[in-house]
């Protein structure tokens, strides 16, 4: 995927945050935690399918950002 493309559709994932019905991310806060799991989520894949050949996937790599996805759910 180019970059513009990736661009897009992390773009696009946001911008829907923003048009998904208020009584479901009602605040500021429940929409920046929505954000901030797009973001890591996008940093997981990357992990997994792009930076690292499949030998070098550490558990160190992968375990730290789940670990930062999962203290962002609990936010």
């Amino acid at each position: 995927m180019t970059a513009k493309k990736k661009a897009e559709q992390i773009y696009y994932s946001m911008l829907q945050l923003q048009t998904i019905e208020l009584s479901l991310y009602g605040n500021r806060e429940q929409r920046a935690k929505q954000c901030a799991l797009i973001a890591v989520d996008e940093i997981i894949e990357y992990i997994n399918t792009v930076w690292f050949k499949p030998e070098e996937v550490t558990d160190n790599n992968f375990n730290y950002w789940q670990e930062v996805k999962n203290e962002i759910e609990r936010l």
